[in-house]
């Protein structure tokens, strides 16, 4: 049922692998297969990292084993760590990284491998909207450019990021010690320290704003469940500003930014905006003080 050894394959120049690590979420999952299976272009495989305790999803994705390619593999919990697993199990040339509570426009595996027959380009990220086509997630650039250090903020998400599979094992994959369910204080960066690692190793990513995968809205609320997410983000956020140098002044704006933010909100009495932006500030803070020495390039 479940596959135990990578597939010997050698990497195809024209293919897509998806590496999809899923744990508690059977009802999104089911959304992105049945998207998937619409793809307009069918060169790709799916590899399902399953960080569930049991084999029980395997009876849902069965099904989707006759309409497109699913190898299913186990991982202890991390989703850097899963995505390392997935990652050795890839016989595209092209590597994603969608989250299971995304889903695919038809076009989006089409859309990949056209970008990628240009030989030139090593790595890409596009942009996450919802079903209306409002940008969701993140805030970003409405034109495509080169990623940079400055820039990367507004021109990233992982379920929008597509790589070379040899330039991201070059560098190492994912940080285990970043990402949802890391054993550590840094729940998030783990897509900002692959791509600027990609980056530091000499390798240009560009953001593409027309290639768009859908996710819905995070709660904007102030409220107790923003709080939590600002608790366990932030200091992932202070750790990518440590290790990757950013240097004590952007350091210092990111955190005076922020305060001004709260001070802002404490004037105008909303009281939710305001613990959300404290905790930002002091996970931030955490993260960046805490943070050991930049992981080296292998």
């Amino acid at each position: 049922m479940t596959t135990n050894d990578p597939n010997p394959s050698a990497p195809s120049g024209d293919f897509l692998s998806l590496v999809l690590c899923t744990v508690g979420r059977q009802d999104c999952l089911i959304r992105f297969l049945n998207h998937l299976a619409g793809q307009t272009d069918r060169r790709f495989e799916l590899i399902i990292v399953d960080q569930n305790s049991s084999d029980a999803l395997y009876a849902v994705i069965a099904p989707y084993k006759e309409l497109f390619t699913v190898k299913y593999v186990h991982s202890a919990r991390g989703l850097s760590i899963g995505r390392n697993v997935g990652l050795t199990f890839c016989n595209g040339a092209v590597v994603g990284f969608p989250d299971d509570d995304c889903w695919y426009p038809e076009d989006v595996v089409e859309r990949v491998l056209a970008i990628f027959a240009d030989p030139a380009v090593q790595a890409c990220n596009g942009r996450t909207q919802d079903a209306d086509g409002n940008d969701s997630i993140n805030r970003y650039l409405d034109a495509p450019t080169r990623i940079t250090k400055t820039n990367i903020w507004n021109t990233h998400n992982s379920n929008a990021l597509f790589i070379r599979s040899q330039i991201l094992k070059r560098v190492g994959g994912f940080d285990p010690d970043l990402g949802v369910g890391a054993a550590s204080i840094y729940q998030s960066g783990e897509e900002v320290d692959v791509i600027l690692r990609i980056m530091q190793d000499g390798t240009s990513v560009f953001f593409h704003p027309e290639l768009i995968v859908r996710h819905e809205q995070v709660d904007a609320a102030f409220g107790t469940a923003q709080i939590i997410r600002a608790r366990k983000y932030a200091p992932g956020f202070g750790r990518i500003l440590r290790v990757h140098r950013y240097g004590a002044a952007y350091f210092s704006y990111r955190i005076a930014r922020t305060c001004f933010g709260a001070l802002l909100a404490a004037v105008r009495l909303d009281f939710g905006k305001l613990s959300y932006k404290l905790a930002w500030a002091w996970g931030t803070l955490l993260g960046y003080t805490t943070s050991p020495a930049p992981r080296r390039l292998p």
